[in-house]
């Protein structure tokens, strides 16, 4: 996947203002999905690859 592009967005809101708040916080979940599929694929674990060593964490 190379990018993601989201030109136009129409959301129906009950009117808590709820609505807004779902889907920016879909984002995080589809990048999850995506990164779950790659190491499914691939064997290739991009999170681990990209998370500090627990020594670095400690600092």
């Amino acid at each position: 996947m190379k990018a993601v592009e989201v030109d136009e967005t129409h959301l129906l809101d009950n009117g808590d203002g709820s609505s807004l708040a779902t889907y920016v916080a879909s984002y995080p979940a589809a990048v999850r999905s995506v990164l779950a599929e790659v190491s499914r694929t691939t064997g290739v674990d991009v999170v681990a690859l990209l998370s500090p060593a627990p020594a670095e964490v400690a600092r």
